[in-house]
């Protein structure tokens, strides 16, 4: 993560001339203006996507260029918002503006600086063994995604691949829930999230409400349509102004009612005599 964060600042940042740091390597003496980043502990760490982590982007100038560090702080900040950054290690990142502090003074250094806040995914490369199949209804809502969003977007089910670029759609199994119907059938019912990566946010805002309007209007998706067999939208709830990388965009309630399997009998086909039926004396009347 260091390195593709380094490489895209020394490229998208050439003001500081490659002078970038992290915290215990600068001092009072280092050339100015340079830039300053601290990795944060990783948080919310995800099976779908990776860890989610915080950095923050300190860039140092002389101590009266107040200008200057408001136009170093807005470049950091292009730079590294929604961008999909790659590192020699292969491992690829997305930082997301978190908004910036005010100016310190550091007079201890004569330097003046401003944090840049970023929230941070990380995807990895899956190298769990076993198959990754995706739970089909995904796969229905991925397919039916694909439908109505049209070219010029991934979308994608179950997990992030690490190459993803925006616009780009995820859709994940939450959890599932079976409730009775009675003696002859049962519902399927399962949590789906949807999170919708844009190139800023009034796209992903955009994405969203297209899916949900379509959502709401479909009532029913085909998980197959040639067996006829269907998932039923029963809520949708969305938040188009929200953290795409933990709650999602969009968590609908879809289900499928379930026949049970009926244990098989010995059927009577038919029923024949002689026409002489026998009484037992002993119980007779």
């Amino acid at each position: 993560m260091r390195d593709a964060i380094r490489n895209a600042l020394i490229s998208g940042v050439p003001e500081v001339g490659g002078r970038i740091f992290e915290p215990h390597t600068a001092s009072a003496d280092t050339e100015k203006p340079y830039l300053i980043v601290k990795e944060n502990a990783e948080q919310d760490n995800t099976e779908w996507a990776g860890f989610r982590g915080r950095i923050e982007v300190w860039p140092y100038v002389e101590e009266s260029s107040y200008t200057e560090v408001d136009a170093l702080a807005k470049k950091v900040a292009a730079t590294l918002n929604m961008q999909l950054l790659t590192g020699d290690d292969g491992e690829a990142v997305t930082c997301i503006s978190d908004g910036m502090l005010e100016d310190v003074a550091d007079t201890e250094w004569q330097a003046l600086t401003r944090c840049v806040n970023f929230y941070v995914l990380a995807l990895q490369p899956s190298d769990v063994p076993g198959p990754l199949n995706n739970d089909p209804w995904i796969d229905a809502l991925v397919v039916w995604s694909k439908a109505i969003l049209g070219d010029g977007y991934e979308v994608q089910g179950g997990q992030l691949s690490v190459g993803y670029k925006r616009p780009a759609v995820l859709w994940r199994l939450d959890n599932i829930n079976i409730e009775d119907c009675g003696s002859l059938a049962f519902d399927v019912v399962k949590r789906v999230a949807c999170h919708v990566f844009g190139r800023n946010a009034v796209e992903e805002a955009n994405i969203a409400v297209k899916l949900i309007e379509e959502m709401g209007n479909a009532v029913k998706i085909p998980i197959s349509a040639a067996e006829r067999r269907y998932m039923t939208i029963r809520d949708i709830k969305g938040n188009v102004y929200t953290d795409a990388l933990k709650q999602g965009h969009i968590r609908a309630t879809v289900a499928r009612r379930t026949r049970r399997p009926r244990e098989e009998v010995a059927i009577i086909g038919s029923v024949s005599t002689d026409g002489h039926i026998e009484q037992n004396q002993e119980e007779g009347v």
